[in-house]
């Protein structure tokens, strides 16, 4: 009986398994000498990128500083102006209001805010505006004020200064009989859910309580408890439709 013979594996076609950890580290070799490639190849182009970049991040720091200063400087005027100012008199309401003098000087440190308002941008502004309002409330000058505490509103139209300034300026609109404005004012800010629409809510009911327009004082009274049923503020609307339903 012949031996069998294996039969022949053609060499030349035979599939070779190379050993795994050659052939991570070839494919980690090629991503290796891609990424050097595409450095070599384009690092002009990097490096300007990387130039105007770090250029702008300096131009804008320097930008920051300098707003940060020019805030602080107008601060500062604002602080110099108030320090001159006369303290409040709680007994001016009695006596018949302030003295000559004190008008007087009220009105200078009124139109001192209103120069850094106008000189001045952003918080500072807005600030100075109010303050000017308020300056020029005690010095008896209702159109002024009015004219500053928009000033206000104009420069920012939300937020705490905002509201500030739109409730006094409501206050003073109210009092001059120009009730549908004030309450206008109340509800551009009534939106949201923090205090100032909340307040503002309240506001806008007492206003319209005290301008004999019960319904519709209950009405928004109705709609801060459906809106803020958990606030702090809750019991005072609920005394309040208590009360008006008499």
């Amino acid at each position: 009986m012949a031996d069998e013979k294996e039969p022949k594996v053609n060499e030349e076609f035979a599939p070779e398994i190379g050993d795994p950890d050659e052939q991570e580290t070839d494919i980690l070799f090629r991503a290796q000498m891609g990424v050097y490639n595409f450095f070599v190849g384009n690092w002009q182009t990097l490096l300007g990128i990387l130039v105007v970049f770090l250029a702008g991040v300096l131009v804008f720091s320097l930008y920051v500083d300098y707003q940060r200063d020019l805030q602080r400087g107008w601060q500062a005027d604002i602080a110099e102006i108030t320090r001159r100012m006369p303290e409040p008199n709680p007994l001016s309401a009695l006596t018949g209001g302030e003295d000559e003098q004190t008008i007087a000087t009220l009105k200078e440190g009124a139109r001192r805010y209103e120069a850094v308002a106008k000189d001045s941008q952003g918080a500072a502004s807005s600030s100075a505006w109010i303050l000017a309002g308020e300056a020029w409330i005690r010095a008896g000058d209702t159109d002024a004020a009015m004219s500053a505490f928009q000033g206000a509103l104009a420069n920012e139209p939300a937020g705490v200064m905002a509201w500030s300034a739109a409730a006094q300026l409501a206050t003073l609109k109210a009092n001059t009989g120009d009730v549908d404005a004030a309450l206008g004012l109340y509800d551009q800010h009534t939106a949201g859910e923090g205090f100032i629409a909340q307040h503002a809510l309240l506001e806008k009911a007492r206003l319209l309580e005290v301008s004999g327009r019960s319904g519709e004082a209950i009405e928004t009274l109705e709609q801060f408890q459906s809106r803020f049923a958990e606030s702090a503020l809750a019991p005072q609307a609920a005394d309040a439709i208590t009360r008006l339903r008499g």
